[in-house]
Formats: C-alpha cells, structure tokens, sequence
C-alpha cells in the first residue's frame, strides 16, 4: 500500500491523505467518529472512481489514522476545519462530497461553510448534532458528572478500544450543531440510512420534521424525536418505545405518531405528564376504511415513493398557499429517506389500530388537542370529538395550516406547545379503598 502524502492543516496539523487524478466534478470522502481512510466505504469508493476516471480524495482527520495529534484533543469543529483545509488545498472547482457517519455532520457544515465547493452532497448513516443528541443526551447523572468535574468520560466501542469522550468535545460540539435550524442545500443531496442501524437511529432522518420545535424547545428542556419505524403493529412500536424513553416523560404525537402517543398512554399512564395529540384520529379503520390504504402500499412496491406519498397525503391536505409545494417536497425528502419497506410497515400498523376513545375518556394529564385549520386528512371536527371525551382538554386550531402545521405554521405551533408545557398538573387525589 502507497504511503500518503502530507499537508499542513489548520494550527500546524499534519493531514495524511491519498489523492488520485481524474475528471471533475471529484468525489471527498469524509470518515466517521475515530476511522480512518483505510476504512472499507473509502477504498470501495476509491477503486469506483478510478474506473470511472473521476477525481478521489480520502483523508485523516487530526488524530485520526496517520494524520498527527492526539484523539482525544480534537473535535467536531477541528475536524471540519481540516476538511475544509483539506478540500480548499489539495482539489479544484466543486466536489461531490460524502460523509460517513460523523462524516456527514462535517458534510453540512462543509455545505454551511463554502457551498460554492460542493457539487453534490451524499451522506451515509449521517450523525449529525450527535455529541448533544446521542452522547449528551444519553449520559446519565454520573457520567454528566464525570465529564463536568474530570473532563472525560470512558464509553465502550465494539469496535475496538473505548472512546474517551472529553468535555471539550461536547462543549465545542454545540458550537456546531446543524439541525437546530434549517440548511440550504443548493445542489443535489442524498441521504443514506439503513433502517436496522444500531448506531445512528432513523429518528435522526426524522428531526426534520420537528426541526424549528427542536430548536426553539431545547435550550429549555431536553427534547427527544422518538422513531416510530419499527415493528408491525401500534403495540409493538409502543412497546419498544416505553422500553428506552425515561421513567416519566411529556409526550406529543403527530398524525401516527399521535396514535402511538396513544397507545403508549393506554399501556403506561402513570409515566405521561402530559399529552398533546396533533392532527390524528382516535379511531380505528373500519374495514372498508383499511380497504384504502392498498392503492398506496401497492404504489409504493414500485418504488415510487413520492407518488405514493402525494396519493396519501394530497396537496389540498396542506394549507392553501405559497408554502403548500415547499412542505410537500420536503415530506417526499423525509419518504425517501425512511424508504418503502418503512412506509410500508407503518401503513399495515395503521390499517389494525385499536380504538382510543375509551383510554382518551380515563386520561388524567393536561392534555393538548392541535390541528390545522384546513386539515383535510384529520380535520377539525375529528378533534373537537376528541377534546370533548378528555377531561383536561384544551383545543388548538391553527389558522393558515393543513395536517402539518409543524412545518405549516411552526412559530403558532411552537407557541401552542410551550403553553401546553406550562399548564400546571393535575393534581389526582388517592383514594383508599
């Protein structure tokens, strides 16, 4: 094997690299959290541009492979700075640039950056934020504490020795967080994502959806986007969830998501603190109703993802309006990314959803009942019956917004929710028998 050749970096880093000629645009590959370029997606996509006669670029990262440092003194914001050194030195004109893992977090902050250098952007189990998300957000009081008072924190890899996680990188992390607020992508994008990966949970491709509540509820509170794309029934994927999510937590579902809110209040009332239902339907499918959904699953076992999903969800679904083709492109985007067999499993566990009324009648949380004005999916008059059977029930209707008013109407949404977060709990006397 060649020995790389060296650049000088950012800060007098020394970046190993291998570099191969080739028609433009070229092709980067950025690595995940601790690889190096040696790694099998590198090497595989090396050899593909070679015989495409393409441009390659695969490098290290500092402390990373054969590029200087140490691991443990670097972070988010050195690594895209070397990337970006990286791609500014050693290529020329745009690139096609893919990002593995934490790779792809350094991918959008490239595109953040100088998107005039980026031709195209492919990510491949994107991790992005996953310092605060993924690290932070699943440390417990002892490892905060540990991390705050000693400025490390051991976590176990299976791929080899332990990561030594820093607070430095944790703290640097947020200095560069990307899903916060939302990105310009001015070229093509494709965002890769194994629905069984262990390591980077699809909810990360879901963020998207609740990405201006994200960003304007988390300097407050810990917000965790729950994925819902597992399992073939409600009571499966509310089962997996009350598995992971913490002792007591508020809970709020939009459209199937509102169903698994549901049912997770139905299995474990004692661990909701509150309730909001967003644009869904406390009912089952009758028989002829489940008939419906076929169409739709047979669209999308061609392939044909944002057909299928414009059958489901039409246009007139949404708000009338500007915004109304925007939302729908991005709904498509978050479709593709979840992928058919997805869709597929998560339209079956709808077609067999339980009635809810009765577990809406014995809630006992302050619950929030949300929709969109013109709502034709799950329209306004579905939740008045709702509220109606809740005993703590407020409603919100939300002028200018469809079945999507998180997307729709997100500061109206924003400012529902936080309402709903401040509205005092119920206070439940014990009765002894």
């Amino acid at each position: 094997m060649a020995d790389p050749e060296y650049l000088d970096g950012p800060e007098g880093r020394r970046l190993a690299y291998h570099r191969s000629a080739g028609a433009g645009p070229g092709v980067v590959f950025l690595g995940g959290f601790k690889s190096d370029m040696q790694g099998t997606k590198a090497l595989w996509l090396e050899d593909w541009a070679r015989a495409e006669g393409r441009a390659f670029l695969r490098f290290d990262y500092s402390g990373h492979g054969q590029s200087s440092g140490r691991f443990e003194d670097g972070a988010i914001g050195d690594w895209a700075a070397d990337a970006r050194a990286v791609i500014a030195g050693l290529t020329e004109g745009p690139q096609v640039v893919v990002g593995s893992s934490m790779g792809g977090w350094i991918a959008l902050l490239l595109a953040r950056w100088m998107p005039e250098r980026v031709a195209g952007l492919v990510t491949i189990a994107a991790a992005p934020d996953f310092t605060e998300d993924s690290m932070w957000g699943g440390f417990d009081a002892e490892q905060r504490r540990a991390l705050l008072e000693e400025g490390q924190v051991v976590l176990p890899s299976e791929y080899g020795a332990p990561y030594i996680i820093t607070r430095r990188l944790i703290e640097e992390g947020r200095n560069n967080l990307v899903l916060r607020s939302p990105l310009d992508l001015p070229f093509p994008v494709r965002f890769l994502q194994g629905t069984c990966d262990k390591d980077v949970d699809m909810s990360v491709a879901l963020q998207r959806l609740f990405a201006p509540q994200i960003t304007a509820l988390s300097p407050d509170m810990a917000v965790t986007v729950a994925p819902i794309t597992g399992g073939d029934r409600i009571e499966e994927i509310a089962s997996d969830l009350l598995d992971v999510l913490p002792r007591r937590f508020a809970l709020a579902g939009l459209s199937m998501g509102g169903v698994v809110a549901m049912e997770i209040l139905r299995r474990a009332p004692d661990r909701v603190t509150r309730l909001a239902l967003m644009d869904t339907n406390s009912l089952a499918e009758t028989p002829q109703s489940a008939t419906t959904y076929e169409p739709f699953i047979i669209k999308l076992r061609t392939g044909a993802v944002a057909e299928a999903v414009q059958m489901l969800l039409r246009p007139e679904y949404l708000a009338s309006g500007p915004r109304r083709a925007e939302v729908m492109a991005e709904v498509v985007r978050m479709a593709e990314a979840l992928g058919p067999e997805v869709i597929i499993r998560q339209t079956r566990a709808l077609q067999r959803r339980r009635d809810y009324q009765a577990v809406l009648r014995r809630c006992q949380v302050p619950v929030l009942v949300m929709c969109g004005e013109e709502d034709g999916l799950t329209p306004v008059k579905r939740h008045r019956f709702m509220a109606d059977l809740i005993p703590y029930a407020n409603l919100v209707v939300v002028p200018g917004a469809g079945h999507l008013p998180v997307l729709e109407q997100p500061e109206t949404t924003t400012a529902a929710l936080r309402g709903w977060l401040r509205q005092p709990l119920v206070l439940q006397r014990r009765v002894d028998a």
